[in-house]
């Protein structure tokens, strides 16, 4: 109504007739004669639609800014714009259906991808731990003597197979050899086809360590065209099968118990190169605390060292 002063002429149509007097009426009063004012400024009731469609222009503007502005402090913070592809842009297109608005814009800056996670090295596999119960004479039966021994199923699974069943079961046998600063000999008996007692596994020699050809400089027998290469070369603390076969004659050796001459894993007997098959290694002190004792019991002498009377034994879990 501002623009309109009280000098401005309407047309004739907006004119609602005259009061008693005859006079004419005012717009407004013409208005709430039920004539809308709209019409009477022309019939403009696209007023609405225009003011809609500029609201939507500057809010697109504002977007355009907005984007431009961090656009511009990307490429201010140093990182590599990449390269566009020839002739090609990406559209950016907003608004309700019917009434898009597009532009176009240049691919954005591509970042480096995040850190990967570090891959953790798997955690070291739990080893079992057999214990070879000893009777050893005059010994106290309230303190029993143990020959702890953490299995090694890298160097020969069958073995290990075998001690696991000789502990399930609770086979029994006996230590003989005793040579002192050297090794513990002795033999684990599971009864074979005894009765109620379910066979043990079949043993098969170890092979050869990577990266260890066989030896050809040696003549092997029928039963064992690999003799020499059974297993890795024996430090102090390893356990195998004695005499190079299968078993179930074992032995521990221990080098020179002193541990300031011979550390465990030290010493290594390259004298037997890779013929025993290595299936364990002695577990903790105490094991090496009870192959002292057995030191010091009774000997006798014929070609070698046995034990004056044998020490039986019997094979469980730790």
């Amino acid at each position: 109504l501002a623009c309109h002063s009280r000098h401005t002429r309407l047309p004739h149509r907006c004119r609602a007739g005259t009061s008693m007097g005859g006079e004419e009426l005012p717009p407004f009063k013409a208005a709430h004669k039920g004539h809308s004012l709209l019409r009477c400024l022309g019939g403009r009731r696209s007023i609405p639609r225009f003011a809609a469609n500029v609201a939507a222009i500057c809010c697109l503007i504002v977007i355009v800014g907005v984007h431009h502005i961090k656009h511009e402090a990307r490429l201010a913070s140093g990182l590599p714009r990449p390269p566009s592809s020839p002739g090609r842009a990406d559209l950016f297109h907003i608004g309700a259906p019917g009434k898009n608005y597009f532009f176009w814009q240049e691919p954005d800056v591509l970042y480096p991808p995040p850190p990967q996670p570090v891959a953790l090295s798997p955690p070291p596999p739990t080893r079992e731990v057999v214990a070879i119960r000893l009777a050893v004479p005059g010994g106290d039966a309230s303190a029993p003597v143990e020959l702890r021994l953490r299995l090694l199923p890298e160097h020969s699974a069958s073995s290990v197979a075998f001690v696991r069943h000789a502990a399930e079961h609770g086979c029994t046998g006996n230590l003989y050899r005793s040579e002192k600063d050297f090794l513990v000999q002795g033999r684990i008996d599971c009864g074979g086809g005894t009765p109620g007692k379910p066979p043990a596994p079949k043993v098969e020699k170890g092979g050869c360590p990577d990266g260890v050809p066989p030896p050809t400089d040696r003549k092997c027998p029928s039963h064992d065209p690999k003799c020499g290469c059974h297993g890795p070369l024996m430090g102090k603390g390893m356990v195998g099968w004695a005499g190079g076969s299968a078993g179930p004659d074992f032995f521990v050796y221990s080098a020179h118990m002193d541990p300031a001459r011979c550390a465990v894993g030290g010493c290594v007997a390259t004298h037997w190169s890779h013929d025993h098959t290595v299936w364990a290694e002695v577990a903790d002190d105490e094991t090496w605390a009870a192959i002292g004792k057995l030191y010091a019991l009774p000997v006798r002498k014929g070609g070698m060292t046995f034990f004056a009377k044998e020490v039986p034994i019997s094979v469980g879990w730790a």
